[in-house]
């Protein structure tokens, strides 16, 4: 597996940290209103049908990805471990 580092250029006011993050990581997710509906055991244990699966033929496909973030390169670089 590989992860790729990206530099988004962002100024510094946007580096918050998000939400999941904090001392109690997950469960401040689960903890948000906006989730309430999610039934977390059934989603971990993959029981839960994803509402949209896109078709994918490739595995670096990006049709379902505005152009305006696949016209750019990316800067950063390749990490594998």
């Amino acid at each position: 597996m590989s992860v790729l580092i990206v530099e988004l250029g962002l100024p510094s006011l946007y580096l918050v940290p998000a939400l999941g993050t904090g001392d109690n990581g997950i469960e401040a997710i689960m903890e948000q209103p906006f989730f309430a509906s999610i039934n977390w055991k059934q989603l971990m244990s993959r029981q839960i049908a994803p509402p949209f699966k896109p078709i994918i033929n490739r595995v670096d496909e990006a049709f379902y990805f505005d152009t305006e973030f696949t016209m750019k390169t990316p800067k950063g670089e390749l990490l594998s471990n």
